[in-house]
């Protein structure tokens, strides 16, 4: 006999959910190794439709609830460290499991991994899990009947997916289908979308939460003043002048303007400081004068010091150091840009600099 709570669950999910849906002359379709983002034309496979806030119960032995979602430009701190890079953004679901089974189970993040179908119909599913209390840490959970995360909001489990920045997504699939069915896949039918574009009837509760405003213009979050680009956080301090750096030689009709910048880490380890800068120098830092001329940066220095700053920073660390352009001493500038060479970049008002 099946366990009675599993039983419950099924016929919650049977009238709460509605009819499922089958593929195509019914045959199951091969899964596809998951790739970053855009493969087309996702193979359509049997499934149940299920909403946001919905209480599911998996072939997998586990109950399932997505509690919020939200898209973010933020570090995800889970045991890959992903990080969305430029023109890219994170679809993160706040998520709760519990185990329904009648023994001890481990919950596998990659039997329950999701696609994001956008409104080309290309698929996105490079899918990480973690643990909000313990980040960093790989998530693949043992527990004993009853046992779970999330329950009532409490130490959810936050589930990121990989999407192109300016993609409208149209719905959910979590790639597990509902227990005491032959279902192969959930869907989830995104709010914003139409029928026709997501194949299926939107659910207004399926809302994912917008990038924060200051995300959308380029400007620092209103709370913190950071950015935040590939695995760490940054401010920028202000900007001074100098006339000389280190001994090193100025060309002639230059001077040194100074970006007064902060770091800060993102991930619950060390960092190195050159994991945000990269190899090659300047790449990811250009001043922008009102003409339109591009100035990209000579060195990177310390706070107090000439020398070029360098080493790891600990979890949440933040370091302050220096970015030092040489410029035309007639040049007048409106922004700069910056960023990790691999994240986001920002076009920031500089309009004092070299003042």
């Amino acid at each position: 006999m099946k366990h009675i709570l599993w039983a419950t669950i099924a016929l919650a999910t049977a009238s709460n959910l509605g009819a499922q849906t089958t593929s195509p002359g019914g045959t199951a379709q091969k899964k596809q190794n998951p790739p970053s983002t855009g493969v087309k034309a996702a193979p359509q496979m049997t499934g149940g439709v299920n909403r946001f806030g919905d209480l599911i119960g998996l072939q997998t032995g586990w109950s399932f609830q997505i509690l919020s979602a939200r898209f973010t430009f933020d570090p995800f701190d889970d045991y890959t460290r992903m990080f969305p890079v430029a023109n890219e953004k994170l679809l993160v679901l706040s998520v709760a499991i519990k185990n329904m089974s009648k023994g001890d189970s481990a919950f596998n993040p990659a039997a329950h991994s999701f696609q994001a179908i956008d409104v080309n119909n290309d698929v996105h599913e490079q899918t990480a899990y973690k643990l909000l209390s313990k980040p960093g840490v790989e998530f693949f959970p043992s527990l004993k009947p009853g046992q779970g995360f999330g329950q009532g909001g409490v130490n959810t489990v936050e589930v990121a997916i990989k999407v192109p920045l300016n993609t409208k997504l149209t719905k959910l699939i979590l790639k597990q289908g509902r227990f005491g069915t032959k279902e192969e896949v959930v869907r989830f039918f995104l709010a914003g979308a139409t029928e026709a574009e997501a194949g299926g009837k939107p659910d207004p509760k399926n809302v994912i939460a917008a990038l924060p405003e200051s995300a959308v213009k380029g400007t620092p979050d209103s709370v913190t003043g950071l950015y935040p680009s590939n695995n760490y956080y940054f401010r920028i301090d202000g900007f001074s002048t100098a006339d000389k750096l280190g001994g090193q030689d100025l060309e002639e009709g230059k001077k040194w303007v100074i970006a007064n910048v902060t770091i800060k880490n993102g991930l619950s380890v060390k960092q190195g400081i050159w994991n945000f800068h990269g190899p090659v120098l300047g790449d990811n830092a250009v001043l922008i004068d009102t003409d339109g001329e591009k100035y990209a940066a000579v060195r990177f220095i310390r706070k107090k010091s000439d020398d070029e700053v360098s080493g790891e920073f600990e979890p949440n660390e933040q370091l302050p150091f220096r970015i030092a352009f040489m410029v035309p001493k007639s040049a007048t500038f409106k922004s700069l840009k910056y960023g990790s060479v691999d994240g986001h970049s920002y076009l920031i008002d500089a309009s004092t600099a070299g003042k």
